[in-house]
């Protein structure tokens, strides 16, 4: 048994690294009051390493962390222990000599508690994942990063990853409390593209079925598959921005909040909100990020400014999502409001199709799905006027011949719908004063997205019996 009040080294050096000074204080029983080291590197191979300028810790128990490194099993170590009430890193540096590599600015942990034993895993990822479901954490502080990002099939750099800020609070295997993130972004070194995000936070996330999914055989576990599992509470994000090259003009979101509402068997009720989500209009002099028509940019203006409202709720037992309000307004133009239920949204492995693809598996939903009935809704400001003095100008004509051209088309909705006595007359009261204008979808039985794209299509709407009401 170790015992000493303290113990202070200097200038140790070997083939592994280098570390100029250390001093260990209050030791006993395989535990340290108080570390102090600065000076230290540790060698990569022959000329990659990671240089510390100090370290300062708390409360450490190193037979614990011997345990642990060494993946050992010892009586009770299913248990958790604290092996460190508190670990600072200071001035971190990877790379080779003279080159820029990587940098953070300083790492903080606090109350790190874990299990020292761990079970058989297949490879280095499945084991971390087996070391997060097993550990606790009070909180993480890591600043100032910057990272190179590598483009594994070349082995080169291709792009620079900064971090102001990351903090973590309340880890707990795999749930986590607090996750805040603030001044992060990436530069492209192949394209010049660029995103940033100045905050991004999310409360009360849990993992943990996400990381026993990863350790239990990580090389047979797909990860899409397995990020479905993955709880968010409540999530924000503010001032993101991206731009598809140096020049370009940005998309940017000022605002979003989500928070998710879980219930028994994977329920989920979901608010979304968007605000200001900017999204350059198309102009010959700067590139655009979406393929708009340039008569979309005359009637928006430079650039649309749109909010987007979100309220859903999803039952994978039952397939099917209600979505209450989907609701997108644009500019001082107008917006759009829909309120639909779809179902046959079938999650399960079990009728096949499914391919733990993102898109691929949402293309087969959209396949799958029925809907039951719809209502979209059309709040008008000035887009209406916009429109028909837009058309106007580009046929030589004033804006009343362009409603009265309109208004000489309307009998043709009277032969599409002739369920609908007065739809004529509906969309007569609209033209003279635009203001609401909703569409009521009811058909006799549910119906699939590609059969209600082919029956608006080809003018067959029998079994969709669409009603338009104005104002």
């Amino acid at each position: 048994m170790l015992k000493a009040a303290s113990i202070e080294v200097s200038d140790l050096a070997s083939a592994e690294g280098v570390l100029g000074k250390l001093q260990l204080q209050g030791i006993t029983d395989g535990k340290v009051a108080a570390l102090s080291a600065s000076g230290i590197t540790i060698q990569d191979g022959a000329e990659a390493a990671t240089r510390i300028a100090s370290a300062d810790a708390a409360d450490l128990d190193l037979d614990g962390l011997v345990a642990l490194l060494g993946q050992g099993s010892e009586k009770g170590g299913e248990v958790r222990r604290l092996l460190a009430g508190n670990i600072v890193l200071r001035d971190i540096a990877t790379g080779k000599s003279g080159d820029q590599g990587d940098h953070v600015g300083s790492i903080e942990l606090k109350g790190w508690q874990a299990s020292t034993a761990l079970p058989t895993c297949s490879d280095d990822e499945g084991c971390f994942a087996a070391a997060l479901a097993r550990m606790a954490v009070e909180a993480l502080v890591v600043t100032d990063m910057d990272l190179q990002s590598t483009d594994d099939e070349h082995d080169a750099a291709d792009g620079q990853v900064q971090l102001g800020r990351l903090a973590l609070e309340r880890f707990d295997a795999g749930k986590i409390g607090l996750f805040d993130m603030t001044d992060s972004g990436f530069v492209s070194n192949v394209d010049g593209s660029s995103f940033g995000i100045r905050h991004l936070k999310t409360e009360n996330a849990d993992l943990s079925a996400l990381l026993q999914a990863q350790s239990a055989d990580h090389a047979s576990n797909d990860v899409e598959r397995d990020l479905r599992q993955v709880r968010i509470s409540n999530a924000l994000l503010e001032d993101f921005s991206y731009r598809g090259t140096p020049d370009g003009l940005p998309f940017t979101i000022a605002r979003i909040e989500a928070s998710n509402n879980y219930g028994a068997d994977d329920a989920v009720q979901t608010r979304l909100a968007v605000r200001h989500l900017i999204v350059p209009m198309p102009t010959s002099e700067q590139p655009q990020i979406m393929d708009l028509p340039p008569m979309a940019a005359a009637i928006i203006g430079a650039q649309a400014d749109l909010a987007v409202d979100l309220d859903y709720s999803f039952e994978p037992s039952k397939q099917a999502l209600d979505i209450e309000r989907l609701r997108v307004a644009l500019n001082d133009a107008g917006a759009l409001t829909l309120k639909t239920r779809l179902e046959g949204l079938d999650m399960s492995d079990d009728t096949g199709g499914l391919v733990d693809n993102p898109v691929m598996d949402g293309l087969t939903l959209l396949q799958r799905a029925r809907l039951t009935d719809a209502v979209l809704r059309f709040d008008n400001q000035t887009l209406v006027d916009r429109i028909i003095e837009r058309a106007a100008t580009d046929n030589g004509i004033k804006p009343d011949e362009v409603r009265l051209g309109i208004r000489q088309q309307l009998p043709v909705l009277a032969q599409l719908m002739p369920w609908q006595t007065d739809v004529v007359d509906q969309m007569e009261a609209f033209l003279a004063k635009p203001q609401v204008l909703t569409l009521t979808l009811r058909p006799s039985q549910p119906v699939t997205l590609i059969d209600l794209a082919a029956g608006v299509m080809s003018g067959g709407l029998d079994e969709l019996q669409p009603t338009l009401k104005a104002n």
